[in-house]
């Protein structure tokens, strides 16, 4: 198998990645993808209309151990090194800003740098909050730290959104 297919994400990737998480925890009786669909079948009240389609093909997934490993470390170097580091490098940045629903957060996670949530607004029909996402190269969390304050020191205070529920 090429390099070139192992960029594109796999779902058993995320399988593994929420078992290890839910695993960790001291106390849960949710402990697996596997559970976390029973539950949702079980309390399809409780959903808030999500699908399960991609969380049932994470956990139906058989892509060996091996193939999963290949695959990560190909994505973290198209995404790192090939990516992020290369776009920051080329156009002289300390970030990338995005809108925080772009692939940008994915991108970054798949290179395992570090991001930031900014508060932009609210969408004006819902009254959901939106913002933009800040992404830096590895190991420079601080910049992104010092991005957000003079973003908070520049701009107007913003509204606290209203709880949804409680």
């Amino acid at each position: 198998m090429d390099d070139k297919k192992l960029t594109k994400p796999t779902v058993g990737e995320i399988r593994d990645s929420i078992n290890q998480t839910l695993a960790a925890l001291p106390s849960t009786p949710v402990r697996s993808l596997a559970d976390i669909i029973k539950f949702n079948d079980d309390h399809p009240d409780l959903q808030a209309g999500l699908d399960q389609t991609y969380h049932i093909l994470a956990q139906e997934d058989n892509t060996p151990p091996s193939i999963l490993a290949r695959a990560r470390q190909a994505m973290k170097h198209r995404a790192g090194k090939d990516g992020i580091d290369k776009t920051l490098s080329d156009f002289n940045l300390d970030a990338i800003i995005a809108p925080i629903d772009s692939p940008i957060s994915t991108v970054a996670a798949l290179a395992g740098y570090p991001t930031a949530t900014m508060p932009l607004g609210y969408h004006i029909p819902s009254g959901r909050p939106f913002g933009f996402c800040l992404v830096a190269k590895a190991h420079e969390e601080g910049k992104l730290l010092a991005i957000m304050n003079v973003y908070e020191s520049t701009f107007p205070k913003r509204r606290v959104p209203l709880l949804l529920y409680g």
